[in-house]
This record gives structure tokens, sequence and C-alpha cells, in this order.
């Protein structure tokens, strides 16, 4: 994966204010990924494809070997990922 690949991957989260909470996750996860954790005991929330209450991301990797930066953004919210 590169970087903005990485940033694009759906997201879950569980617990942010309490460990009774549901497994609440992106709906682009696969039905097959939903149900399994079901069927594991999990109570699992499913949301719309890109929730912004998964937080952003912008980021930089740099390749020492060949000195080029590589950036993301996340689609989830306005951002821009800059680099000199």
């Amino acid at each position: 994966l590169n970087i903005q690949q990485a940033i694009e991957m759906p997201r879950w989260i569980h617990g942010a204010a309490s460990a009774s909470e549901p497994l609440l996750m992106e709906g682009r996860f696969p039905p097959e990924t939903i149900e399994a954790l079901r069927q594991l005991g999990h109570t699992v929330q499913v949301g719309e494809d890109w929730l912004t209450t998964m937080g952003y991301a912008q980021g930089i990797v740099f390749d020492a070997v060949n000195g080029v930066m590589q950036g993301g953004s996340d689609p989830r919210a306005e951002g821009v990922a800059a680099g000199w």
C-alpha cells in the first residue's frame, strides 16, 4: 500500500468512551468480516462508508534511497499533505 491507500482504508473504533460501546465500523468493510465479528460475539454497529468520527489523517512518507516524498490526505475531511 502507498500512503494514500493506507489512509483510505476502512476504519473501526471500539470503546472510545466506554468498553461497553459497540464496535463501530465504516460501511466499506466486507459484509463477511462484519458477520464474522458478530459470530465471535462482538456487538457491531455499521456506520456510513466514510465516518468523520474516525478522525482525519494526512501524512508524508520519505524514501531516503531515492529522495522521493509521497503524500496522502484523508477524504473524510478537507486537508492536504505538503512537504518540501
